[in-house]
């Protein structure tokens, strides 16, 4: 399908300053006090990104609520900058101890390199999952790599403790439900 076709209008929208875009967000109705902290703000913030957290203040699209201030999006943004942090943090440590569990485990049934034996998998595409294991190997530069790779014969296969450390989300993923 014509990619026109799903995009009839074309875009015309001009390149704003950040004084321009704090008249944008002023005459849509949002208060705002201190105009160069604003402009601050969205130095760091991009605007589209802010615009995003606007849309839960606004009336009718484009048009703030009345009384709706800068302070309060930002407020807004602020919560769930943390927010996600937060949930960031907590994601680090529950991965860290997936990737550790099931290295372990693997480690223990099978042997250092029982990740390598496709016998030890079931409905499980083992030969692509493995050709990605050996490039994310093969690409990394991390030190504890160069130095299995300049020691050891096995390389690209990695130890499964080690490779867990490589190891995308989505290739450990497949690793466990393999």
């Amino acid at each position: 399908m014509n990619p026109q076709q799903h995009a009839p209008l074309p875009y015309q929208k001009p390149w704003r300053s950040y004084a321009d875009q704090v008249d944008i967000l002023r005459a849509r109705g949002l208060h705002i006090h201190d105009e160069s902290s604003a402009i601050d703000f969205l130095r760091h913030v991009n605007y589209y990104r802010f615009s995003g957290y606007c849309v839960a203040f606004e009336s009718v699209r484009h048009q703030f609520k009345s009384g709706t201030t800068f302070e309060q999006v930002h407020a807004s943004y602020e919560f769930d900058r943390i927010l996600r942090d937060i949930v960031t943090e907590a994601l680090e440590i529950v991965e860290l101890e997936f990737r550790t569990s099931i290295s372990h485990y693997f480690g223990e049934a099978y042997g250092a390199f029982g990740h390598t034996n496709p016998s030890n998998f079931y409905r499980f595409d083992h030969r692509v999952w493995l050709d990605k294991l050996h490039a994310e190997a093969n690409r990394s530069k991390e030190q504890f790599v160069v130095h299995f790779k300049t020691t050891y014969r096995e390389y690209p296969d990695l130890p499964s403790w080690v490779i867990a450390e490589l190891m995308s989300f989505g290739s450990l993923s497949r690793m466990c439900k393999g």
